[in-house]
């Protein structure tokens, strides 16, 4: 079984029996070709593939692909290294609840602010949880080099210095 061409143009028949059945010339599924405007002959033209995705199937352009993170994306990641970082400096455990005499009992820190890391340690500290949360930071293509830049602030030099 062959599909119809969707030619703006029928051809005479020509004898060749695949030839004629894709141009609807054989009994079965006929054809009908309605008259094309110009401006729909002029896309065929010019190329009868996209002639007949834009104006047959009225498909579109591809979507570009965005080079930023969505930002939910973003959200969500920058809120999973800062969980790490509170589980790894205050020893927050997920699903476990402490109770006051272990909080007060213990010699971890409150809060961020009272640990006894200093402001580098701490960024080094969420900077490698986000190279293992992002392994593909460390692509070297425009967009993971844009991404980079808007997560971290380093360009690719700095961020290899920095591993």
């Amino acid at each position: 079984m062959a599909s119809i061409d969707p030619r703006p143009l029928r051809p005479e028949e020509t004898g060749s029996i695949p030839f004629d059945s894709r141009h609807g010339h054989t009994n079965g599924a006929g054809q009908t070709v309605p008259i094309w405007s110009a401006s729909r002959l002029k896309q065929w033209l010019s190329c009868p593939r996209k002639g007949w995705l834009t104006r047959g199937l009225y498909a579109k352009e591809e979507e570009r692909q965005r080079e930023d993170l969505d930002a939910r994306v973003q959200g969500n990641l920058l809120h999973k290294v800062h969980h790490q970082l509170i589980e790894q400096i205050l020893g927050v455990e997920e699903n476990k609840e402490r109770t006051i005499e272990e909080i007060q009992t213990s010699n971890l820190p409150l809060n961020i602010a009272n640990a006894s890391q200093s402001d580098s340690e701490l960024q080094s500290i969420a900077l490698s949880i986000l190279a293992d949360l992002a392994p593909w930071l460390e692509r070297t293509d425009a967009v993971s080099n844009t991404r980079l830049r808007m997560l971290t602030g380093f360009t690719r030099n700095e961020w290899f210095d920095w591993l």
